[in-house]
């Protein structure tokens, strides 16, 4: 089984290193940079001879697609520059794919903040590829989490572009209203931004038109937290709508036990939240709300 490595970069100097010798045991590394105008395609060049340049158009997927493409392994891991695959992550993944019978895997990525289960492996078959300008997902339905962990850092050179997805988010939406998973990272993006009522307009509209029950389920979630600053009542209800949309979600409950307007709903939540096992929750935020 030959294992690719697939990289798009930009301006990584600061990052690239970390990320590179962290894969450098895959079969190939296919190294596709964006216009850097740093260090970084000097790096590069140390760990691989598979270095392209292209020039940037704001749509990650179709660098990715590009970068994949480019690939001739059996398995593909898709990384980015500012993340660094666990120690021996290779030699595992290798292990763990001997026997697969699926066409895609996400990976746990670590955050400071949180464990987000992220798509990053793919089999290099045609007729698979990425789709969404920004927050990229894949063609196919991807549930299976392989236990490999990726080590996600915040680069400095977003400081260079800091609007971008919010920028990608938007056009994207007005170009392919069918790929509704963009009202609720574009919605996030508002949040971010502290603007509060598109936010929660476009959260609310990916709730009634999504079908992604995480998505759903954390759309509800974002929306009570929204709310808890200006009607508890709101806040109670959405937070409520979350743990229906998906029982198994943990924050949700913990979230309804910290709005709770009295001991013994706050023991019930409790409990619930005890029995929840995060099952298809693909975003595991590591503070909670009830210490």
């Amino acid at each position: 089984m030959k294992l690719s490595v697939a990289i798009i970069a930009k301006n990584e100097e600061a990052m690239i290193r970390n990320c590179l010798e962290s894969v450098k045991d895959a079969d190939e590394i296919m190294f596709l940079d964006t216009g850097s105008e740093d260090n970084t395609i000097a790096i590069a060049n140390e760990y691989t001879r598979l270095v392209f340049q292209e020039e940037w158009e704001d749509d990650f997927s179709k660098m990715r697609n590009l970068a994949c493409s480019a690939c001739s392994g059996d398995w593909i891991l898709s990384i980015d520059a500012d993340e660094q695959l666990e120690d021996g992550g290779i030699w595992e993944i290798r292990k763990l794919l001997k026997n697969s019978f699926e066409r895609a895997y996400r990976l746990q990525l670590e955050y400071s903040d949180k464990t987000s289960m992220g798509i990053k492996l793919l089999c290099n078959k045609a007729g698979i590829y990425w789709i969404g300008k920004a927050h990229n997902n894949l063609n196919i339905e991807v549930k299976e989490v392989l236990p490999v962990k990726i080590y996600c850092s915040n680069s400095p050179a977003h400081r260079n572009d800091p609007d971008r997805t919010l920028r990608i988010l938007e056009q994207d939406l007005c170009e392919t209203p069918s790929n509704k998973r963009n009202l609720y990272y574009l919605a996030r993006e508002y949040a971010t931004s502290h603007n509060f009522e598109d936010a929660l307009d476009l959260f609310k509209q990916y709730f009634e038109e999504g079908d992604d029950r995480f998505l759903r389920a954390d759309a509800c979630l974002y929306i009570a937290k929204l709310y808890r600053v200006v009607d508890m009542r709101l806040a109670r209800a959405w937070a409520d709508k979350a743990t229906h949309v998906l029982p198994e979600f943990r924050e949700a409950w913990d979230f309804c036990a910290f709005l709770a307007q009295d001991k013994f709903k706050r023991l019930a939540y409790l409990k619930f939240y005890d029995r929840a096992n995060n099952k298809n929750v693909r975003i595991i935020r590591k503070a909670k709300w009830i210490a």
